[in-house]
C-alpha cells in the first residue's frame, strides 16, 4: 500500500458549517443518499464534493476496488494469519468451503438459542457473549436470544 501523503488543501477545505450551508442552498441533496434503507447524510460534516473527490482518488490510488474483491472473494488478506478473511461468509455471502462452514455455525448458533428458549439450561438470567469482531454474527446471535 502506498504511503499516506498529507494534503495540502485539506486545512483550507475545513469551513464552518454555517458557512456551508449558507452558500449552497442544494448541500443537502446532494450530500445525501439512501443505501439499503439506511439514510447517510454528509452534509453536516465539513466534507464537500471536492474533498469527497480527493477520498475517491486515494481509494483508487491505494487499491481499494481491488482489495474489496479480494476480500469478497475468498482470497488471502490477511496477511499476518496468511488466510482469507472470513466476514463475508459470515454474513451468509460467498461459496466453498468457508462459506459451508459458516453456514453449519449459524445453524448450531440457531440450535443454541432453541435450546435455551426451550429451557434445557433451566432459568437463564445472563448471556456472556465474546464475538467475533465486527460480524453481523454477533450482534444477531444476542438479538435472537
Amino acid at each position: 500500500m502506498p504511503k499516506r501523503t498529507p494534503d495540502p488543501n485539506h486545512h483550507d477545505a475545513i469551513k464552518s458549517l454555517k458557512a456551508l450551508f449558507a452558500s449552497d442552498s442544494g448541500r443537502v441533496e446532494r450530500l445525501s443518499v439512501e443505501v439499503a434503507g439506511i439514510a447517510f447524510d454528509w452534509s453536516k460534516t465539513h466534507l464537500d464534493e471536492a474533498m469527497i473527490g480527493r477520498f475517491s482518488t486515494r481509494l483508487s490510488n491505494c487499491g481499494f476496488d481491488q482489495a474489496r474483491s479480494a476480500l469478497f472473494a475468498g482470497e488471502i488478506v490477511n496477511l499476518s494469519e496468511a488466510r482469507p478473511a472470513t466476514h463475508t461468509f459470515e454474513r451468509v455471502s460467498g461459496t466453498g468451503e468457508e462459506a459451508s462452514i459458516a453456514a453449519a455455525r449459524r445453524i448450531r448458533t440457531r440450535a443454541l438459542v432453541d435450546a435455551v428458549e426451550a429451557g434445557a439450561f433451566g432459568d437463564v438470567t445472563a448471556i456472556l457473549h465474546i464475538g467475533i469482531g465486527g460480524s453481523v454474527t454477533g450482534p444477531a446471535l444476542l438479538v435472537d436470544a
